[in-house]
């Protein structure tokens, strides 16, 4: 595939390679952080929307960290799930309220 062969080159393109493997950790880390909401006992149902270390947050993250604490019937989204502007390149997480943290993105 000329995405990730160059012909001039004769070599892989590792930029468009890392971009691809980025996306596919991504939605892992979405995935993981729904199934850490959905797997957690009724007793410690309570979710903490954590903003990550970046100093330039989207809009709509510090909202969400505003909003909580959630529990699962109201956790809508997840830190990484492309569902606010920042997308997968989210760096918030999610705490559980005894403490345990969900997913966090790691950088490769």
């Amino acid at each position: 595939d000329a995405r990730y062969w160059d012909e001039e080159l004769d070599a892989w393109r590792d930029d468009a390679i890392k971009a691809r493997q980025d996306l596919y950790l991504g939605k892992m880390r979405a995935t993981a952080n729904d199934a850490f909401v959905e797997s957690t006992p009724p007793a410690l149902d309570e979710f903490y929307w954590r903003l990550g270390a970046v100093e330039d947050h989207c809009a709509e993250c510090p909202e969400l960290a505003e909003l909580s604490p959630y529990e699962k019937a109201t956790m809508f989204t997840h830190p990484g799930a492309c569902d606010t502007p920042c997308k997968m390149n989210c760096t918030c997480y999610l705490e559980r309220g005894d403490g345990v943290v969900g997913f966090k993105r790691v950088e490769l």
